[in-house]
């Protein structure tokens, strides 16, 4: 189960935040990789778009970040 927030420091990282504000917070990634995912429309492929994801590990925990279009989408 994906958690919806996490701390980097005192700083609260939380979905709908841009890779900008997550960097200013957190610092560079221990990782970070890119693929290209497929937009659909029902069955439709109606273009494409880089999901990046960054993966932060510290000693208490590792967290993976997922982006699409710059925009925190997901925590895990």
């Amino acid at each position: 189960m994906a958690d919806q927030t996490f701390r980097c420091g005192s700083k609260l990282v939380q979905a709908g935040m841009t890779q900008g504000q997550v960097l200013a917070y957190c610092g560079e990634p221990t990782s970070r990789s890119v693929v290209v995912e497929d937009v659909r429309s029902g069955n439709r492929v109606v273009g494409q778009t880089n999901v990046e994801t960054w993966v932060y590990e510290s000693y208490s925990a590792t967290r993976t970040l997922k982006f699409d279009q710059s925009k925190l989408m997901s925590i895990e």
